[in-house]
């Protein structure tokens, strides 16, 4: 694809063929220390800060796309939309009636 994008079904199979969802080539940009368990907001006081290696990553896709439930990462997350509008939900499994939050 265009400057190393990719379409997110290229990287896993399961990923329905039907969504436009493109991810770009992924950027080391520093490191922090923070406890997870607090960032995950699990619990509220700090405890064992770790540190992480920073990671950045694009993602686009057209406007009202529903992209992808996933509840599973091998990493912590975060989300910043840099332009136009759009949503994020958050499900507690992988099924559209556990939504416990819609941004």
């Amino acid at each position: 694809m265009f400057r190393g994008w990719d379409w997110l079904g290229n990287r896993i199979k399961s990923f329905p063929r039907d969504t436009p969802l493109f991810i770009s080539p992924q950027d080391e940009i520093g490191t922090v220390s923070t406890d997870p368990l607090v960032f995950t907001n699990e619990r509220a006081s700090p405890g064992s800060p770790q540190t992480f290696t920073l990671k950045l990553n694009l993602w686009w896709s057209p406007g009202d796309t529903d992209c992808f439930i996933h509840n599973e990462h091998p990493f912590l997350e975060t989300h910043t939309q840099i332009h136009g509008s759009g949503r994020m939900q958050k499900f507690r499994l992988r099924d559209e009636t556990t939504i416990y939050e819609d941004v």
